[in-house]
């Protein structure tokens, strides 16, 4: 089981953290407890180095969601987004869950924004152990706009491939959490939509846009 626990993460520029969305996710869901984290109030982390070699925002808030997701349990969800519709329990019922980035624009692609583990989830631990072997000095080195490849959507993607049913992932559609994806491919059907993801903040309208989507 999932607990009911919402983190986001907000790193650098505090200024420009989108209070009024984050709040939706607290309103719309009083049964969760909810956790912001920042610079302020984030734990030492077993890849402490990787994290601070890391130059990308986006690359800090994938390393740092594996490793809160395996200390806690909870739900992730992207600061960038509002909440819709109050999140059903039976979404907890998983050991671990997330959605597709798109089903269309790059099929198969899991997306780690909106992410949600048990505690000591064996999932958590294998990303973590794998981010522990990338020497921070390489990590340093990445070229902007690349991190996704090697600890986000990609790192997921291929871990929970190898894990395969030990990983204990649900993969929901797309529309759950993502109706409309940043290239403009939006979802009209009737199914239920958790939220809007407005693909900004941490991770960057022009970063989205950096995956090099392709057939």
């Amino acid at each position: 089981m999932i607990p009911k626990i919402i983190h986001q993460i907000w790193v650098g520029d505090q200024s420009k953290r989108p209070d009024s969305l984050i709040q939706t996710w607290i309103d719309m869901n009083p049964s969760w407890e909810h956790i912001l984290w920042t610079e302020e109030n984030m734990p030492e982390l077993t890849n402490q180095k990787q994290f601070d070699a890391m130059n990308e925002l986006a690359g800090k808030a994938d390393i740092l969601r594996y490793e809160l997701l395996n200390t806690h349990g909870g739900f992730f969800i992207d600061a960038d987004s509002e909440c819709i519709n109050p999140l059903d329990d039976f979404l907890t019922e998983n050991d671990a869950f997330c959605c597709w980035e798109n089903e269309e624009i790059r099929k198969g692609l899991m997306s780690n924004g909106y992410l949600a583990t048990k505690k000591d989830s064996p999932l958590a631990k294998k990303l973590i152990e794998r981010i522990s072997t990338y020497p921070p000095d390489q990590i340093a080195l990445l070229p902007n706009l690349t991190a996704w490849r090697v600890v986000g959507p990609m790192l997921l993607t291929s871990i929970a491939g190898e894990m395969g049913d030990d990983s204990g992932l649900h993969v929901y559609p797309s529309h759950y959490f993502i109706p409309r994806h940043y290239s403009g491919l939006e979802y009209n059907g009737d199914d239920k939509v958790y939220c809007k993801q407005y693909w900004g903040s941490t991770h960057t309208v022009e970063g989205k846009k950096g995956m090099e989507y392709g057939t």
